[in-house]
């Protein structure tokens, strides 16, 4: 007997993996840039990361992240995937939201 099991994009595994893969990630960020009229571009994309970032308003701080898209303009876009998302969840967004780095 065949049985399928399908997998939603929101399960956190899934998302790592389809998004950790560079090409796959890339041409996403970039098709929705396009969409908004952005003229932005990732040159860069880092998945399952633990590192030290030196930005301009904090010395350095630890980041635990899913996956990170470095941006033509400095910006880093940081991707995470919850299957709830409440005020635990918003308080990690908020915390983890990078701006630039100097």
């Amino acid at each position: 007997m065949n049985i399928k099991v399908f997998y939603a994009i929101t399960d956190d595994l899934v998302f790592k993996h389809l998004f950790s893969r560079e090409e796959i990630l890339r041409d996403f960020l970039n098709s929705y840039y396009e969409y908004m009229n952005e003229q932005l571009k990732v040159v860069r994309v880092k998945s399952n990361i633990d590192e030290v970032i030196k930005g301009s308003k904090r010395k350095y701080k630890v980041y635990y992240g899913d996956i990170m898209a470095y941006i033509d303009n400095g910006e880093i876009v940081s991707i995470e995937m919850y299957q709830q998302f409440g005020k635990k969840e918003y308080q990690k967004s908020l915390s983890n939201t990078i701006k630039k780095v100097c």
